[in-house]
């Protein structure tokens, strides 16, 4: 594990979820202790204490002393960082000025956490490859009553997100985009032109694999679904699978399940057009 006097305060909160939380579990397992024994000494259930070890709920300074005092085997110094982090991790992430939907924020508080992504769309663009146009038409689509000053904010929101796929230390995207999206109409003409673009544009990015997956694929059919795929940078941990879902997310923690979900993504993989071939299909869309 990534020792924790590395970790900086301007981490997004989620990432220092993750990283205390992982932490703790690493501490309770050395301790041989059960997550049911640990949530007893928060008084806490075993569901809240699994959540807490994978970032998925906030950090309270006092349970993280509590469980330090019960698991023993930490220095004075990281002791203090973990408690210090716990209350950093209450901080707002940006994306919470913008008023998107709570179970959301918790999506992109973990995709700001990530350092890789695996995305499979069967109808739409993914979102961090939409342009202002392709996005700004979904939501008026998808939402039509909402006011001009609610669009451009889920707009906006969006192509700050889209800032994580450049910089000196880019994150690492592999999108599978169902044939459906092509044949899926955003707005106008000019803006499925201008997506195709912007998609054959990005496919020249060195962080970025984008694959077309045909309809004649074996493993268009099974999958079925979008998915993502979230993976952070500590080597042990297993990352999230998540769905959206009747309007909330729905995360994927059991680490058998999640190995099913890579092995389906790598189906799609195997069964979509090359890079390259991609890349020139959306140019000629263009």
């Amino acid at each position: 594990m990534t020792p924790l006097h590395t970790v900086l305060m301007p981490m997004s909160p989620t990432a220092i979820r993750r990283r205390v939380g992982y932490r703790l579990r690493e501490l309770r397992g050395k301790a041989g202790l059960t997550t049911i024994e640990a949530a007893a000494v928060i008084r806490g259930s075993d569901a809240k204490i699994s959540r807490l070890e994978r970032g998925l709920t906030p950090l309270r300074p006092g349970d993280v002393q509590l469980l330090l005092d019960r698991y023993g085997g930490v220095d004075p110094s990281e002791r203090d960082l973990l408690v210090q982090l716990a209350g950093e991790s209450g901080r707002r992430g940006w994306w919470q000025a913008y008023e998107l939907p709570e179970w959301f924020n918790l999506y992109i508080g973990l995709e700001s956490a990530a350092s890789s992504i695996s995305n499979f769309e069967t109808l739409l663009v993914p979102g961090l490859l939409q342009t202002a146009d392709y996005t700004r038409a979904l939501v008026r689509q998808a939402q039509p009553t909402a006011t001009a000053e609610r669009v451009d904010r889920v707009v906006d929101a969006r192509l700050k997100r889209q800032a994580r796929l450049t910089g000196d230390e880019p994150l690492q995207l592999r999108a599978i985009i169902g044939e459906a999206a092509l044949h899926c109409v955003v707005g106008t003409a000019d803006v499925m032109r201008a997506q195709f673009a912007h998609l054959a544009r990005m496919s020249k990015s060195p962080n970025i694999e984008l694959r077309l997956v045909p309809f004649s694929s074996p493993a268009y059919a099974p999958y079925g679904r979008p998915v993502v795929i979230l993976d952070f940078p500590e080597p042990d941990d297993p990352g999230l699978v998540y769905f959206d879902h009747l309007g909330k997310g729905v995360y994927v923690e059991d680490e058998a399940q999640i190995a099913t979900h890579r092995q389906s993504f790598e189906m799609l993989v195997g069964g979509a057009l090359s890079v390259e071939e991609s890349a020139r299909l959306f140019a000629d869309r263009g």
